[in-house]
């Protein structure tokens, strides 16, 4: 009894103090990175269904139509390589969004600085000598605190100063000129770095980039177990979620947050800047998030809740309706190709293979492509190309009207083109590898509880 009476008090001492450690010392934050290309929400799974640039422009918006003074961070990390449209809307969005201070990180470095636009980018261990990147500071000032910038990787190491001690004195002499103000290091690096920036002891506040390796997709894993996006076992070091799925709170911002201001955005004239959004600290009032425990980092999630009212809906209007132009001209392209097609159809597999065909037919891949027609995702080719026939292969899917006997997930999916079989029985083309097919399609982010061995069972079927 005594020992479970210690224990209690432990627990609430414990508790009583953590609030406090958890404050960052009266600054209030949002912070949010790593977007990594995901420009918007996959949507095909609820699981998964989390962020995307409308729904981060949208809560900060809301944080700061309550308050115009709370501090935004942006880790960078925004682009993905060979992927020109999204990451100039991205660029767009999150100049948009107007962070006060944006990390130069791995996936800035590898795309064109004339990408990056007008914002506060920041990097203190910058090798002045290269020239490459004029807009960067090495720091920023905003109201009473001092942002730093450190991104180390080896691949970029003829732009960038490691941390020693030579650049530990440039950032000890910048928090010496700013005695007064409260310090904050946006990092991304190795542990080794991270050790020695936190060993100084100068800093309030420490914001990490996601350290998930750059072609991991986000899923639901950091979601789950918020504590994960702490680094170093340390509250005051915290890790933003990987893919932007989620947006850090900090300060007062760990236990309110502000209502939707989607009726402002609604009537406001210029409903795709921020800047439009009135301060509304005298009344609106703030809610309790019952979904941060106390011994949690505090994240918002971007769900659904996040789609109305979002400052960026004009902006991605625009991504969309180019995004269908790119598929019209890849449609275009492929048109020569459809004469010759390898591919037959699932109409012709009905007559030899009723029984194969039946199960197909009442199955959801023989429905996949009006999932996207609902959706108005029907020509954007990054879902197409996991709801039709072929869409990557000569001869495969082009577009409803061109090659509408291809539409869905057919039979020649799992087992290859299948023509020459239809026209000749005998000849048995290589089959695919069932797997290997699946699994290209249905994997985190748009299938998060999928496992092989289980759904194989529904569709599996005899000759």
């Amino acid at each position: 009894m005594c020992s479970f009476r210690f224990l209690f008090v432990l627990l609430s001492i414990h508790i009583l103090f953590l609030k406090p450690c958890l404050a960052e010392k009266g600054i209030d934050w949002l912070a949010f990175g790593d977007i990594r290309g995901n420009i918007e929400t996959c949507g095909c799974d609820p699981r998964t269904d989390l962020g995307g640039i409308e729904r981060i422009a949208s809560l900060i918006a809301r944080e700061r139509a309550k308050d115009p003074h709370i501090l935004v961070l942006d880790l960078g990390n925004n682009f993905h390589k060979n992927e020109a449209i999204k990451s100039k809307y991205l660029a767009h969005g999150l100049s948009l969004i107007r962070a006060d201070a944006s990390l130069v990180n791995y996936s800035e470095l590898q795309t064109d600085h004339k990408l990056w636009g007008k914002r506060p980018f920041v990097i203190g261990n910058l090798d002045k000598s290269h020239v490459a990147f004029p807009l960067t500071q090495p720091y920023i000032i905003h109201k009473n605190t001092v942002v730093m910038g450190y991104h180390w990787d080896e691949e970029h190491k003829k732009y960038l100063k490691r941390w020693d001690h030579q650049l530990q004195q440039t950032y000890h002499k910048i928090i010496q000129e700013y005695p007064d103000h409260k310090k904050v290091l946006l990092f991304s690096g190795p542990m080794p770095d991270l050790r020695k920036a936190t060993k100084s002891s100068w800093f309030d506040l420490i914001v990490s980039s996601n350290t998930k390796h750059e072609d991991e997709k986000p899923g639901f894993e950091e979601k789950e177990n918020p504590d994960s996006l702490m680094r170093l076992d340390q509250p005051f070091i915290r890790m933003v979620p990987l893919g932007g799925v989620g947006v850090l709170r900090g300060g007062k911002l760990m236990q309110q947050e502000a209502p939707s201001v989607a009726k402002l955005l609604e009537s406001s004239n210029n409903s795709s800047s921020p800047q439009a959004f009135p301060s509304l600290t005298d009344n609106l009032n703030t809610q309790k998030i019952d979904s941060f425990p106390i011994s949690s980092i505090a994240v918002s999630w971007l769900d659904y809740t996040f789609d109305e009212g979002s400052p960026l809906k004009d902006l991605m209007r625009e991504y969309n309706t180019e995004t269908k132009e790119v598929f019209e001209k890849i449609a275009k392209s492929r048109l020569k190709d459809l004469k010759n097609s390898p591919f037959i159809g699932a109409a012709a597999c009905k007559s030899c293979h009723p029984d194969a065909f039946k199960k197909w037919s009442e199955s959801g891949h023989a429905k996949a492509y009006d999932i996207l027609t609902k959706a108005g995702k029907d020509k954007d080719p990054e879902c197409v190309s996991c709801h039709v026939l072929g869409f990557s292969e000569k001869g495969g899917f082009i577009s409803k009207t061109k090659s509408p006997q291809f539409a869905h997930v057919q039979c020649e999916n799992c087992h290859g083109p299948r023509k020459s079989h239809s026209l000749n029985p005998s000849v048995k083309p290589p089959q695919h590898e069932p797997k290997k097919i699946c699994t290209s399609c249905h994997h985190v982010p748009h299938s998060s509880n999928f496992v092989y061995e289980k759904y194989w069972k529904k569709i599996e079927h005899g000759k």
